[in-house]
């Protein structure tokens, strides 16, 4: 087997290895070399070879307390699996709405299909998530300075959030915690407390080990541990519902495109003029998107009908409502007109 230094001095190891499988002796080569970095991190062949197969990965593992035979609850199970996947779902969606406010939940539901979901291991019940990054490319130089993934950025504000979280939460920590551009909104902090109040323990430990292709932000290590608390969830949800008391005009003009069209029949049967008429509408609030529901007259949602199927934004006047987790205008007028 041969080792490089790539600089005299440097701490950096360069091993090389058959490019493909078929090339002589490619086998014992690549076990030679697996366990020649072993010797060198001082870690077994095992967690070697897992981090080599991870590369294209960032990984997230949690750890509960199990109570019989390393196993949990099915309930428990269930709800920790759930909880998940949503919290990386708004996540996803949080970070995509700064760049692709109306086609932040599509972009949201493709990242979470690529996450997979990995092995148990032992020293308690965990359970690993693998949330997909890929390779450098390959004309990129390893020292050569990129943008992150998105993916990586999704894992990143999760990271932060849980930092403030694990953390006692004080006004500095609820600051970074809530800042839309980094930290979590109020859907990933409801997920959070779901998933404290579901798991049944004291605690539950994040463990995260990020791809080394891809260098973490400078208030970001590659390999993190969080430990949070289950009591503070209550804490948490107080949070989110601070955070959902947006201050809102008794009358506004809301701007965005047309996300969803709803009719009590057809949705394109324009001419029909009975039966309730609703769009959902991203508004474009703030420096995130906000969907709002939004009913309509005949001629109106026609409008809006237009608008979607041209991917162009509306404006619609009238008096917007809180419902439920939500908002609405149930008395609407549509400022903006497209020609049939």
């Amino acid at each position: 087997m041969e080792l490089y230094s790539k600089d005299e001095g440097s701490s950096h190891i360069e091993v090389v290895v058959p490019e493909t499988t078929a090339a002589p002796q490619a086998e014992r080569r690549i076990r030679h070399a697996v366990e020649t970095l072993a010797i060198i991190e001082d870690r077994s062949a095992i967690d070697v070879s897992a981090a080599i197969a991870g590369l294209g990965f960032d990984a997230l593992r949690e750890r509960l307390p199990a109570d019989f035979r390393n196993t949990i609850l099915l309930p428990v199970a269930e709800t920790v699996v759930t909880r998940n996947r949503r919290l990386l779902h708004a996540a996803a969606q949080a970070e995509f709405a700064k760049t692709e406010v109306n086609r932040s939940r599509s972009a949201a539901d493709l990242f979470v299909e690529r996450c997979r979901f990995g092995h148990t291991f032992k020293g308690s019940f965990g359970f690993s998530i693998h949330s997909p990054i890929g390779p450098r490319p390959a004309e990129m130089i390893a020292d050569q300075e990129a943008d992150p993934p998105a993916e990586r950025l999704i894992v990143q504000r999760v990271m932060r959030g849980l930092a403030s979280i694990s953390d006692t939460l004080s006004s500095k920590r609820l600051a970074v915690l809530s800042d839309p551009s980094v930290g979590f909104d109020a859907d990933m902090l409801d997920n959070l407390a779901g998933l404290l109040e579901g798991v049944r323990s004291e605690a539950l430990t994040f463990e995260f080990e990020l791809s080394a292709e891809w260098p973490p932000d400078v208030d970001l290590d590659l390999h993190s541990t969080f430990v949070v608390a289950t009591s503070i969830a209550p804490t948490v949800r107080e949070l989110a519902a601070k955070l959902r008391e947006t201050v809102l005009p008794s009358a506004s003009v809301i701007r965005g495109f047309v996300t969803k069209l709803a009719n009590a029949d057809n949705p394109a049967d324009l001419e029909n003029q009975k039966g309730s008429r609703e769009v959902t509408i991203a508004w474009e609030a703030t420096d995130h998107m906000l969907p709002v529901r939004v009913l309509l007259s005949p001629a109106d949602y026609r409008v809006a009908w237009r608008a979607h199927g041209l991917h162009v934004p509306v404006e619609v006047e009238g008096e917007i409502e809180r419902a439920g987790r939500g908002f609405i205008i149930r008395r609407s007028k549509m400022l903006t007109s497209i020609p049939e």
